[in-house]
């Protein structure tokens, strides 16, 4: 996202000498709408008791270049829309305001035709800050928020806005939304004056209203961003539209993000409370409560969102230097050591870029490209970079045409803060792989829960009789299994899976005694109280790539009574263990990019690659299908992926 910072910029430079703070540079740079702004700070200095809500207005006008939102006809339709549809407006306005967003951060909304970007110093009201200001003020006054000084309540509490959504009244429309959600705290002082068992309560109730909300499968279809659905909304709507209902209740939460998971691809937005004891829990809005950090999400460099321009931001030391658009923007805020332990680190760099460049980049790999999450200048073919976390693999790249182009080797950094990089010697070792990509425990526990599943037989359909024939006892690792009956007599007509909690199966197969061919299921049989969703039939579809979630049994007719010998069955898996049949490429990486090295079928489900340099840094693809893989490190016939 590209801010319209340059003119502004350039009267920083060019009137320095002129113009002697921020705020002075602000309203020159307002134009037209200098008089609205100077309204304010007029209203503001009438009285001594108003000396810090002037300092307030100060504070949003002096940072509010480079705060802007998109206008026109299109998505005044758009808006009008979403406020007239019959089937949101059954909603409260906090959950509209999901599918309202939306819109607004269609990246390419600013290609739309009609579509203007306009900046809030151009076109804000007097009455508009006037208004915010004053709200702004009485939320300061919760209980929960009066631990807060003014610098803390400016970024946490007072800003008018959040993104690039257009300037609303959310204040009003969130007014007296959520007062019995905090009924509860009013006689336990305790509680009444945490933050984060104010942010508790509100969360909770949004939780379960979003809950309601999918359940209904609630969907809103408009030309401008097609089909959007609550069931598949992620962290960038709930942590947005979660800040203005915390906002308005005066909980002091905000924004935080990666711009690239450490160890799988993507970036990740969440939300998090702060506290009277200084510390920040984080949460996401909507979806889960407030905590300690999951130290199992590997993470590098965390931003946090906030209002204020960042004067140390990228773009005002090399404005005139090609840098990458996340740092283009100037209000993030890097507050990655309160999240990890950081250490400032220099790294050498292998080459100099062919265009000069003043700066490098710390770079993370999103499972294809390398992709930058902080800068550093460059100081005799070193660059610096300052507070960086460990267990997260890196490599330092300049910005040329667009593009990351790889300047050292890879690196990571350990708890002492020493660098270690990863040079491939000449030493040859064998590499023996179970997967492509790590195993998360969500996929792991789709095949532990199959664990203590029965497997019935009967000779009526609706299992009121029945006989345990085999139980599921291990865990099948997210691969095919098989499990043999061995109880007699195993000769009927009906068989089920039930087990008391969820599970979920991608295929299966049954085999009766001495047939090598599986046989033909007629029919699926659920409990009374099921409703099917006409899924059931994806596990005979032969693709490990879909499932079938079973609330608590499914029963299958064969027909005829079958000799049942054996059941095949996968769980739901994520298919990134090595594959039979399927063509495997090794890379390494090695002088600014993966190499091939070897490319085999694999004839089992590990696959061996002989004569391969040591301590190198490793990416296997499967070439056949699936497009997650990830890069690693093999030590002590381990494979490590970062």
């Amino acid at each position: 996202m590209k801010y319209i910072l340059m003119l502004f910029i350039g009267i920083i430079h060019i009137s320095c000498n002129e113009v002697d703070t921020k705020l002075e540079r602000a309203l020159l740079f307002s134009g037209d709408n200098y008089d609205e702004l100077k309204y304010v700070l007029d209203y503001y200095s009438k009285s001594p008791k108003d000396s810090l809500k002037l300092k307030a207005a100060e504070f949003l006008i002096a940072n509010m270049p480079g705060h802007y939102s998109y206008y026109g006809e299109t998505l005044d339709e758009y808006l009008d829309s979403i406020h007239h549809s019959v089937t949101l407006r059954s909603y409260p306005w906090h959950l509209r305001n999901m599918f309202l967003i939306q819109a607004y951060r269609n990246p390419n909304i600013s290609h739309i035709k009609g579509i203007s970007k306009i900046e809030d110093i151009h076109c804000i009201s007097s009455s508009y800050l006037i208004d915010n200001i004053e709200k702004a003020f009485f939320a300061w006054q919760k209980p929960w928020a009066r631990h807060m000084g003014f610098d803390d309540f400016c970024e946490y509490l007072l800003p008018y806005r959040v993104d690039n959504e257009p300037i609303m009244c959310w204040r009003d429309s969130l007014s007296g939304v959520f007062d019995d959600v905090f009924k509860r705290m009013e006689t336990v002082d305790e509680l009444f004056e945490s933050p984060y068992q104010a942010c508790l309560q509100l969360n909770t109730h949004l939780m379960e209203l979003f809950k309601e909300m999918k359940a209904d499968s609630l969907t809103f279809i408009h030309l401008l961003t097609g089909k959007k659905e609550a069931v598949k909304f992620g962290c960038p709507e709930f942590v947005y539209a979660a800040i203005f209902a915390m906002r308005s209740v005066g909980i002091p939460v905000s924004i935080e993000s990666i711009e690239q998971w450490s160890s799988r691809r993507g970036k990740h937005y969440w939300n998090a409370v702060y506290h009277f004891t200084g510390l920040s829990y984080p949460f996401t809005g909507y979806d889960s409560r407030p905590r300690g950090l999951n130290q199992d999400y590997k993470m590098n460099k965390v931003y946090r969102h906030v209002y204020a321009l960042n004067s140390s931001a990228l773009i005002y030391q090399s404005p005139q230097e090609p840098i990458p658009p996340f740092f283009q923007n100037v209000f993030l805020k890097d507050v990655t050591e309160e999240y990890m332990e950081c250490h400032d680190i220099t790294v050498q760099l292998n080459s100099l870029p062919e265009e000069k460049r003043e700066y490098a980049y710390l770079c993370v790999f999103d499972n294809e490209i390398w992709v930058p999450v902080h800068w550093g200048k460059i100081n005799n073919q070193k660059v610096a970079f300052t507070k960086v976390g460990p267990q997260t693999m890196f490599i330092a790249g300049y910005y040329i045409d667009g593009e990351i182009i790889p300047a050292s080797n890879p690196f990571h950094v350990n708890l002492e803060g020493k660098v270690e990089y990863i040079i491939p010697n000449n030493t040859y070792q064998s590499l023996l792989i179970e997967r492509k990509y790590p195993l998360y425990h969500r996929f792991a526990n789709y095949s532990r829960h199959l664990i203590g599943t029965t497997i019935e037989g009967s000779s009526y359909p609706d299992f009121h009789q029945s006989r345990i024939i085999a139980t599921l006892t291990h865990d099948a690792n997210t691969m095919w299994d098989s499990i043999f009956i061995t109880s007699a007599p195993s000769i009927y007509r009906y068989i089920r899976f039930n087990h008391i909690q969820k599970i979920e199966l991608a295929e299966l197969e049954f085999y009766s005694f001495g047939q090598k061919q599986p046989l033909v299921v007629h029919d699926v049989l659920l409990p009374p109280e099921a409703i099917s969703d006409k899924k059931e039939s994806k596990l005979f579809n032969g693709s490990i790539g879909d499932y079938t979630q079973i609330s608590h049994w499914i029963g299958f007719d064969f027909g005829k009574e079958i000799h049942l010998e054996k059941i095949k069955f996968c769980p739901r898996t994520d298919d990134n263990h090595i594959s039979l049949g399927d063509t495997y490429e090794l890379y390494m990486f090695d002088d600014g990019d993966f190499r091939l090295l070897k490319q085999q079928v694999a004839d089992a489900h590990t696959i061996s690659f002989d004569s391969i340099p040591s301590e190198g840094l490793y990416l296997l693809k499967d070439a056949t299908k699936g497009n997650e893989h990830r890069i690693f490190t093999y030590v002590n016939k381990k494979t490590y992926f970062w």
